[in-house]
């Protein structure tokens, strides 16, 4: 498959085109990476090998304009899974119609083969990393991060490599713990996703972090893209309160977060005289929205942040070094609490949903909320309603549907809250359709 996919990729590049190619430190992603590239070679394509790097390097190297497009392999989630990010030539997450080129030349098995002196050369480059964390130094501010202490727990993942050559250009004092381990990370996913290794690293960070007087304390996934932060008393500050403090420290001119988040984050950016931009939902659509609107930062409120400035993707070092940049002056312990321990009111429902039927549904809600004029039916259906609104949006990768909801009271006069309510009303409508043949 990983062979067949790279062939896919190669062959919708120019012959002799440059792809910059990295991997975690997984020994599934060690094995994968080495089929793709012996099967772009094969299409013709040379490849750049950083071997092992987070994904933050690759971006990188493609965007300095050493490639014109990059590939991250890295474990999933479950063991068995394997992911494959690609990259486009502004190191921004691949497009939609980029993808369905690829998959129509997998499907069709319509490969390129390059012969003789045609077959791609493999480069192994010097100073892709001393590049990355020279780009990192300028666009930080060094005066307010230099002397600054922090306390970070890489999780293993291979972000860990760089972390010494990055703060030390920053001036940054780190106490870092689990910086990089060699193979077979456990919990390649999301920090927050990790269960009980999560809370272990969590209360580690947060018991030193007062101790060493840090700024802050983060643990950042293995992945080296999200970042769950400790404020300066050690205390875990919640992802969606932490991209509020963000905003309200940054007073970002413009930011884009998704359509399925809390609008008292409009409401707080267009308080400091910014402006925000609504994306549809996934890393991806962020990303790309982010960049194409240039945007001062995007956030998904699960620990991954984008500065497009830097890159259009989340790194976990920019996002350390503008925290450092926001919270060095006024404490991260005094900004989180002006907005307790959630932000917003927002409630999902989650509901399974056969893939046969997806279709079904969309056309039946297309069809019920398609007249009203306050619909949005970009990605889902949207409703926009006196009380507040209401989203119902298929996951594009998995047999589900969500609902998600909020009122501008957040509880009902009776005491019960009534965004719980108004998602469960139009679970109700979904989970008809679902069940209707």
């Amino acid at each position: 498959f990983t062979i067949r996919l790279a062939s896919s990729f190669g062959t919708e590049l120019d012959p002799g085109s440059i792809v910059t190619l990295g991997r975690d430190s997984s020994r599934s992603a060690q094995v994968a990476k080495r089929a793709m590239t012996s099967a772009l070679l094969g299409t013709g394509v040379n490849v750049r090998d950083l071997r092992a790097a987070h994904a933050g390097v690759v971006r990188h190297d493609v965007l300095a304009g050493k490639s014109v497009a990059g590939a991250h392999i890295r474990a999933g989630d479950d063991p068995d899974d394997l992911e494959v990010l690609f990259f486009s030539s502004g190191a921004t997450p691949m497009s939609e119609s980029g993808q369905r080129a690829i998959e129509k030349v997998f499907v069709r098995e319509e490969y390129r083969r390059a012969h003789g002196t045609d077959i791609g050369e493999l480069i192994y480059p010097g100073r892709a990393v001393e590049q990355y964390v020279e780009r990192l130094e300028r666009a930080t501010d060094r005066e307010k991060t230099s002397g600054a202490t922090l306390v970070v727990d890489f999780s293993g993942g291979v972000a860990g490599l760089v972390a010494s050559r990055v703060f030390s250009r920053l001036g940054v004092n780190a106490v870092v713990m689990e910086g990089f381990t060699n193979a077979n990370v456990a919990g390649t996913g999301h920090v927050s996703d990790s269960g009980e290794r999560f809370t272990e690293a969590l209360d580690r960070v947060g018991r030193i972090v007062p101790t060493v007087g840090a700024a802050f304390g983060a643990v950042v996934g293995p992945t080296g893209e999200d970042v769950q932060f400790v404020d300066d008393r050690g205390e875990f500050v919640p992802p969606d309160v932490m991209l509020a403090c963000v905003l309200s420290r940054m007073r970002p001119r413009k930011a884009v977060l998704p359509i399925n988040l809390s609008r008292r984050y409009e409401e707080l950016v267009e308080e400091a005289g910014g402006t925000l931009e609504g994306s549809r939902t996934g890393l991806n659509n962020l990303a790309i929205r982010a960049d194409e609107t240039r945007a001062d930062v995007a956030g998904l409120a699960d620990g991954r942040y984008v500065f497009p400035s830097f890159l259009p993707a989340p790194d976990s070092f920019m996002t350390l070094a503008r925290a450092l940049e926001l919270f060095r002056e006024e404490p991260l312990s005094r900004v989180r609490a002006r907005f307790g321990e959630i932000f917003g009111n927002v409630r999902r429902k989650r509901l399974d949903c056969p893939w046969a039927a997806k279709g079904r549904v969309m056309r039946g809600l297309a069809e019920k909320f398609g007249g009203d004029p306050d619909a949005i039916l970009t990605d889902g259906v949207k409703l926009n309603l006196d009380s507040g609104w209401v989203l119902m949006l298929p996951d594009p990768d998995n047999p589900l549907f969500y609902v998600y909801a909020e009122t501008e009271s957040g509880a009902a006069a009776n005491g019960s809250n009534s965004s719980e309510g108004l998602a469960t009303e139009y679970a109700e409508v979904v989970e008809a359709l679902i069940s209707s043949e």
